[in-house]
């Protein structure tokens, strides 16, 4: 699954929080009433992997429901990412286009493109992104 659009993390309510599509807002909460077999997720938003403030050690985003309702593999973001930044990590992780795309690659494509950033751009430009799972 992808998804590249508007994200955003209520703090005071993290569970409604979300995805803003075209045709409204798909929240934490209406992700975790689902069950879901996926083997990758990317969420090419903003702070698709910011949690609340209510517990210090709370994981209630968009990526963690994602992660704990059957999505193997889920990038998110922290906090706030720009556009040309998302899709050149996106075309990182995916890989060439005439090569099968290994969701269990995604870590260590994730990591790679991340590292090679860090050593050409701003700090606000590689850091947002994060892995979750395995």
């Amino acid at each position: 699954m992808h998804f590249s659009c508007h994200g955003d993390q209520l703090l005071d309510d993290p569970s409604r929080g979300g995805l803003r599509l075209a045709d409204g807002r798909l929240t934490i909460e209406e992700v975790s009433a689902r069950q879901y077999q996926g083997a990758f997720a990317f969420l090419a938003a903003c702070k698709t992997a910011t949690g609340g403030v209510g517990l210090a050690d709370g994981a209630i985003t968009v990526a963690a429901a994602l992660h704990y309702t059957g999505y193997r593999h889920v990038i998110g973001t922290l906090w706030t990412v720009s556009d040309t930044a998302a899709a050149a990590v996106a075309e990182a992780v995916y890989g060439p286009p005439d090569v099968a795309f290994e969701p269990a690659l995604s870590p260590y494509r994730l990591h790679t493109v991340l590292s090679r950033l860090r050593d050409t751009e701003r700090l606000s430009v590689w850091t947002p992104f994060t892995h979750i799972g395995p």
